[in-house]
């Protein structure tokens, strides 16, 4: 079996799709399943990855003819149009769609939903199968281990928002944390952004770019994360590091809900808020005095990632 993973990443997309699609890709081939991944890429971004192709592949009609050699076609992509699937399907076996918000309706074989809140959305409207929830949760490498945490350990606060802050959010965030807390970390991978945030706040460290293993060193070190709520949500959820989080977009407005819902996060913010800088002030002081709740919700990352197997399998063959 071969699997063909088309996905984006980049300016005002983020990292997102392409995090938990490289994360899947290597457990595949860990198992011993070909896998390439083709990748469109907004704005000067470099990657190096294993596996990984960059190819517009939303208008490069070429890559229709690369699916044919594959047993597996899985999409990935907001931008991706009903017609795109609809000619893609036309040239491969099997072809799945990634989505996190019953997007559209998706000329497909099958659907995956890889967030906890899958049963909260109504995919009735689909005519294909679709699968997800917490067992479909996907979780990078450096994060599917267990990990014992040392409070003491702990210092200061981390910032990291996505790979784009299309919000403009986090030189607001740098002046109120600059102000008012010591030991203040931002993750920021737009290389512009991240020059112009270490030029004026001199005492923050700022950070580009991570790869999985140093983005997993900061999130453990750190006191508190100020994080979006997307696919991040997760990681942090699994480490159990108390975490504030903010809504950047409405495709995080159910999984901040689910956190919410189960005591991982204590407030509910959303970035156009009037009041966002005070309310993000009153989630880091609750957090940095209050234990993080234990929640009943149990997550399995490396089952997960063998259920996306055993999905595939099973498609490849009938």
């Amino acid at each position: 079996m071969n699997v063909l993973i088309l996905t984006e990443a980049g300016n005002k997309i983020g990292f997102g799709h392409f995090s938990r699609m490289s994360a899947l890709a290597y457990f595949l081939h860990s198992s011993g399943i070909e896998v390439k991944i083709v990748l469109y890429i907004s704005g000067n971004i470099q990657f190096g990855e294993t596996f990984v192709e960059k190819c517009n592949w939303l208008r490069d009609k070429n890559v229709y003819k690369l699916c044919s050699d594959f047993d597996i076609i899985i999409i990935d992509s907001y931008l991706a149009e009903f017609q795109i699937y609809r000619s893609i399907r036309s040239y491969c076996k099997k072809i799945i769609a990634i989505d996190d918000y019953n997007r559209i309706v998706y000329p497909v074989d099958a659907v995956i939903n890889p967030n906890v809140f899958f049963d909260q959305i109504d995919y009735s409207n689909q005519s294909s199968k679709c699968f997800g929830g917490l067992d479909f949760v996907i979780l990078r490498e450096s994060f599917r281990k267990s990990f014992e945490l040392n409070s003491n350990d702990e210092k200061g606060i981390l910032i990291t928002l996505g790979g784009s802050d299309y919000r403009n959010l986090l030189s607001k965030l740098c002046e109120l944390l600059n102000s008012n807390y010591e030991q203040i970390t931002v993750i920021c991978p737009e290389e512009k952004k991240a020059k112009e945030l270490k030029g004026k706040y001199r005492e923050i460290r700022v950070l580009g770019r991570l790869n999985e293993s140093d983005m997993l060193h900061e999130f453990l070190k750190a006191k508190v994360v100020i994080s979006g709520c997307g696919q991040t949500l997760h990681e942090l959820y699994y480490l159990g590091k108390k975490t504030v989080g903010v809504c950047i977009d409405h495709d995080q407005i159910m999984n901040q809900q689910y956190y919410l819902n189960i005591n991982f996060l204590k407030t509910k913010i959303h970035w156009n808020s009037p009041f966002l800088l005070a309310e993000i002030r009153f989630a880091i002081d609750l957090a940095m005095k209050t234990e993080l709740a234990v929640s009943s919700m149990k997550m399995n990352p490396v089952r997960n990632l063998e259920n996306y197997i055993s999905l595939f399998k099973s498609m490849v063959s009938y």
